[in-house]
């Protein structure tokens, strides 16, 4: 479960090839976490080896909105993912 608030990826947290068509456009606003749960996975297809690990949070923003989001492991560095499982 997490806690305080946490900042969007650096961009620069060693993302791998499967990633490398994706870009950060801007920089995410601050947000609250208020839950998290790591090995989520989503399925490119029907093959185990096509699994993609994440997390899947639920965020409050500036905007006092919530949010849920699911963040790939591999797009997250040590810093990041500490913060998911604080």
């Amino acid at each position: 479960m997490g806690g305080g608030p946490v900042e969007g990826g650096s961009g620069d947290s060693g993302t791998s090839s499967e990633f490398s068509d994706y870009c950060i456009v801007s920089e995410v606003a601050r947000v609250r976490l208020l839950y998290s749960k790591s090995k989520v996975y989503v399925y490119r297809s029907v093959d185990r080896k096509d699994r993609i690990s994440g997390f899947i949070s639920i965020v409050q923003g500036p905007d006092d909105q919530y949010y849920i989001a699911w963040t790939p492991e591999a797009l997250l560095s040590e810093q990041d993912k500490e913060s998911y499982v604080q």
